[in-house]
């Protein structure tokens, strides 16, 4: 049968004596069911119309929905490549981890008068570890993330993950746990 472009075809069940079909190309639209094929002509052509008339309406919003959140994740992905942070960006974020540690530790370890030594040996402190990250730290650019690399000589270890221009780099229990070692 053909109706408005639509097609359906309907079969036979002799063990319920019904006819039954679907309407090609349109899985919204449900089985038709009918004990005769007047009444499944008829069924078939409401079928249609009734599709015609909310189903097609429809349509436009659902692609309209995956339009809109397609265009969100392009948005985001193309915010994360502009974003991504570079070796600078790692580089400020670990000394930032770092001279937070070395300046809670020297507070701790410094005595009355001592605090003119410690603000020095903080200061050394920081210019020698932004020379040691100067020549280990290597930051691999995955366009939507980046990820921060230090080569210590025998292995090369992650140190830092960058993502929508921030750094996350390891905690202050890490950092104070390499400066023990460093120390021993």
């Amino acid at each position: 049968m053909k109706y408005r472009n639509y097609y359906c075809t309907p079969k036979f069940s002799d063990g319920e004596k019904m006819y039954f079909g679907d309407v090609q190309g349109t899985p919204e639209i449900p089985m038709i069911e009918a004990e005769n094929l007047d009444d499944f002509e008829r069924l078939f052509k409401q079928a249609v119309d009734d599709y015609i008339s909310n189903g097609k309406r429809a349509k436009p919003k659902k692609r309209l929905g995956w339009i809109i959140a397609l265009a969100v994740i392009i948005a985001l992905l193309g915010m994360a490549v502009v974003t991504c942070p570079d070796k600078q960006a790692h580089k400020d974020a670990i000394l930032a981890v770092i001279n937070e540690k070395l300046n809670e530790n020297i507070q701790k370890n410094t005595k009355d008068g001592d605090d003119g030594l410690a603000i020095l040996g903080a200061s050394i402190g920081t210019s020698l570890t932004g020379w040691i990250l100067d020549s280990g730290l290597s930051v691999d650019n995955r366009f939507i993330y980046s990820v921060g690399k230090f080569n210590t000589g025998k292995e090369i270890k992650q140190v830092s993950v960058g993502v929508f221009g921030h750094v996350f780099t390891f905690s202050k229990k890490d950092v104070d746990k390499v400066l023990k070692e460093l120390t021993e």
